[in-house]
């Protein structure tokens, strides 16, 4: 395995020849090395060299739908997605919320290729439900580190989870309960536009037009419920976290016709808080 300098030295020799898979070089081989320096905490590598890439390659249909289903097993692995779950403000928080991103390049190629069976896109749902439990670190942007993310990346991967075919009605009943534990959230204030990445994951359940209205109006007005400890400043990061989530989701649909009764109910979720 490549040390992460040397990982680093190869990614920008890629980066500059316009991501060319080098000759000679099996492409997803040097995968397996990102993979184990996913977590990196040089925002560089990580982020801008190793995520990059491997998008590059992704959407460019550089790995086949088998690699694909073998990438998804190593991120949904106890090294990655799971990697020291729990933890709060340690760096292993980047290993787990990228590892989440590969989950929306496996899905966009399962959309051209339709290569996931039911069984291995409930798995999924079930691991990324998992993991909302598990993940208590839902920092944004970490000084000296980059981006960490968790509440942002868990939403691409809901959206890209609720559009899959095998996803069925009591299995986004679970993914919206599971998200809105992370809408109020308390432990810190979310000010990286996680809101709106939380909106287009919800708007991808809505627009499967398999929950009733009476299903997607009561969620709303559950958002509104928030719980409070009685610490501060907890309290007011769930009800300002809420607040922007429900604002969010309220421009985000105000323009859009024969939405007026979500618009009704969002504003009795607001009055609620």
């Amino acid at each position: 395995m490549r040390t992460s300098e040397e990982l680093k030295k190869l990614l920008k020799q890629i980066k500059n020849d316009e991501y060319r898979v080098p000759d000679g070089m099996d492409a997803f081989n040097l995968v397996m090395d990102m993979t184990e320096h996913i977590g990196h905490v040089d925002p560089e590598l990580r982020d801008k060299l190793i995520y990059t890439t491997l998008y590059k390659w992704t959407i460019s249909g550089t790995f086949t739908p088998e690699q694909m289903r073998q990438l998804l097993s190593i991120c949904l692995n106890e090294q990655h997605l799971f990697y020291r779950i729990g933890e709060k403000d340690t760096d292993s928080v980047f290993t787990r919320t990228f590892s989440v991103l590969i989950i929306p390049l496996v899905f966009y190629v399962n959309r051209q290729y339709d290569f996931l069976t039911k069984s291995e896109v409930l798995n999924v749902k079930d691991k990324i439900i998992e993991y909302i439990e598990q993940e208590k670190d839902m920092r944004g942007y970490v000084d000296g580190k980059g981006w960490a993310d968790s509440r942002a990346h868990l939403s691409d991967a809901i959206g890209d989870i609720a559009s899959d075919k095998y996803i069925e009605h009591d299995d986004l009943i679970d993914l919206l309960v599971a998200m809105r534990k992370k809408i109020s959230v308390g432990e810190y204030s979310c000010a990286s536009n996680e809101d709106e990445r939380m909106v287009t994951a919800f708007m991808c359940v809505y627009e499967r037009s398999i929950l009733t209205k009476d299903e997607i109006c009561s969620w709303i007005i559950s958002c509104g419920k928030v719980e409070r400890i009685g610490v501060f400043p907890f309290d007011l990061y769930v009800q300002v976290n809420t607040k922007n989530f429900l604002r969010s989701l309220y421009f985000r649909l105000l323009p859009q016709k024969n939405k007026e009764f979500l618009i009704d109910v969002i504003k009795e979720a607001l009055e609620s808080l």
